[in-house]
């Protein structure tokens, strides 16, 4: 069980067709443990709230397994649940919280365009959007940011209309970055906290055996790991995609773990 503030989530992990009916007990039992220990301790939990979803990319329902119950109500299947502001959809597609995230920041960019936002100075433009807006498009963007570029170019789009007003090349100057860049940047940072063990437990299992030294990716050409320390990561990254200086694609980035 994964709990945050007053959310609580169970999950298994289905390995093989043979293992839902397995896995769908399990869950059950922590069902039932759960509601013992809320009856024992006088806490009340909302059942109508509480629903269940498969997440996988075969959509096989063999073999069937039982309605899962929790305090005496069965928990509804759903496609999509939202967990700590992330969409999960049953396949992993990210599609549902793109547009979600897409629809947040549009909300905001129409409230400034009210304010006669475009009237407003370059430096005062881009701390409104980077306050206000860049948040809600790369919210949790390690954990989707392998969604499809088709659906990642909407909340790129986003971007260039919020700052439609800022000439590009003082785009380095005010700190406004291409999203894909930041996304990677975000991802390489959760990558070095994995290494370092400074994330829960549950995502050990996702260490590489990683040695200082060259990496090479589908995105970034070149990474290196220049040093490393507890609380900061140096890496010499080559980026062809992205340019702070005209003319050049290496850059350096300190990243605070």
């Amino acid at each position: 069980m994964i709990s945050y503030a007053d959310d609580c989530t169970l999950f298994s992990t289905i390995t093989s067709p043979r293992q839902r009916l397995h896995c769908a007990a399990s869950l059950q039992r922590d069902l039932n443990k759960l509601a013992s220990w809320a009856e024992n301790w006088k806490l009340n939990f909302n059942a109508s709230k509480t629903q269940s979803i498969i997440i996988s990319r075969p959509r096989t329902t063999d073999p069937p397994h039982a309605q899962l119950k929790f305090l005496g109500e069965s928990l509804k299947d759903v496609d999509s649940i939202k967990i700590w502001g992330v969409t999960l959809d049953a396949k992993l597609s990210w599609t549902q919280h793109i547009s979600n995230l897409a629809l947040a920041a549009s909300r905001k960019l129409g409230m400034m365009r009210k304010a006669k936002w475009k009237n407003l100075d370059c430096g005062t433009t881009a701390t409104i959007y980077k306050s206000f807006i860049r948040p809600n498009l790369e919210y949790c963007s390690p954990v989707w940011g392998t969604a499809a570029k088709s659906k990642l170019e909407i909340l790129d789009r986003l971007q260039s209309k919020s700052v439609v007003s800022i000439p590009p090349n003082l785009y380095a100057e005010l700190g406004i970055q291409p999203l894909s860049h930041r996304r990677r940047v975000a991802g390489f940072t959760v990558f070095k906290k994995i290494q370092c063990s400074l994330l829960p437990h549950l995502l050990d299992s996702l260490k590489l055996p990683l040695q200082h030294g060259a990496l090479q990716g589908n995105h970034v050409h070149n990474i290196k790991i220049l040093s490393s320390s507890p609380n900061h990561a140096l890496l010499n990254i080559r980026d062809p995609s992205y340019h702070p200086v005209p003319g050049f694609g290496t850059h350096y980035l300190l990243l605070p773990l």
